[in-house]
């Protein structure tokens, strides 16, 4: 920005220090901060110099945000902490702290808050799809067990480095939060992958059973083996809230799940090699892709908000 004029107006001047400074992005950094991009730390893109009194490119919020302090579109003239509201269709709808990043680099373990919960760290995946997609759900072999009880599934389980489940409890304030997004992730064991994706998901509290409310559209090569449990609760082997009368698809097929009566997915269930009749829907199954009999290698499940991602 070679040229900026002087100042009149009544909003204070928090562009006179980016004058002479070049234009940073997240994959860009001319700021002059030598050990980090301010692009990066303050989440927009700018002429920044270490870093700016001005942001207004800045991710949109509203209003005062104390843990967004210079992150939001701000301007130093009225406070570093208030979020100036723009009538912009083009703003990006993503709470950094209550979802994974958007960068292209943001893969791994990152901690959020979302709503009431405190602080938790949350697996970011950055590369099966796109960034921004935060993992729910990670299976690669049958060392963590998922036949769990109520009270283990409502907590989560497991490691985010590798196999574990969020947990209900989590994945509610998660989908609560804002409109998202699901992904499923498929892998056999001949290194064939599909996909499922659907363009809304949200599940109720645990005072409604943690019921599938929402579940959109499809798409994917995987098959939709999922649609058929939307307004079904969640069961284990010690909750029984499908709609089986004469048992508990939990314990019928070995695995907690979305069970209506009982269901053409069942990824949580016993982790088996490959075709094994008689596991049939005992497994970890995706009927739509390799069928009831086909215990699946990997599965990965990830939600993401829905947003217009900006190119940058």
């Amino acid at each position: 920005m070679s040229k900026l004029e002087a100042f009149t107006a009544d909003a204070g001047d928090s562009m006179r220090e980016n004058q002479n400074q070049k234009f940073t992005t997240y994959d860009r950094d001319k700021d002059a901060w030598e050990e980090k991009n301010c692009a990066v730390e303050y989440m927009g893109p700018w002429s920044y110099i270490y870093c700016t009194y001005s942001n207004l490119f800045g991710l949109y919020l509203n209003g005062t945000v104390d843990n967004m302090k210079w992150k939001g579109n701000v301007e130093s003239g009225t406070d570093k902490n208030d979020v100036q509201k723009f009538d912009s269709q083009d703003q990006i709808a993503w709470n950094p702290y209550s979802q994974c990043p958007t960068y292209p680099t943001a893969h791994g373990i990152f901690t959020v808050q979302v709503g009431a919960l405190n602080p938790f760290q949350v697996s970011c995946d950055a590369k099966i799809v796109a960034p921004g997609w935060t993992v729910i759900a990670r299976r690669t072999n049958g060392d963590l067990n998922f036949f769990r009880s109520w009270q283990e599934c409502k907590r989560g389980f497991g490691d985010i480095a590798g196999d574990f489940f969020i947990g209900l409890d989590k994945l509610h304030a998660i989908t609560k939060s804002q409109t998202h997004e699901l992904y499923v992730h498929l892998e056999d064991f001949e290194g064939n992958t599909r996909y499922a994706q659907y363009d809304e998901f949200f599940i109720e509290s645990e005072n409604e059973l943690y019921r599938l409310t929402k579940l959109g559209g499809f798409t994917g090569d995987a098959g939709d083996s999922l649609s058929s449990q939307k307004g079904h609760n969640f069961t284990t082997y010690d909750r029984d809230n499908d709609i089986k009368p004469e048992s508990n698809c939990a314990l019928d097929y070995m695995g907690p799940w979305w069970h209506k009566h009982c269901t053409y997915s069942n990824l949580f269930s016993i982790y088996v090699n490959g075709t094994v009749s008689s596991m049939e829907r005992k497994a970890v199954n995706w009927a739509g892709w390799r069928g009831f009999a086909y215990s699946l290698k990997v599965i990965q499940i990830m939600v993401r908000p829905k947003y217009k991602i900006r190119s940058w």
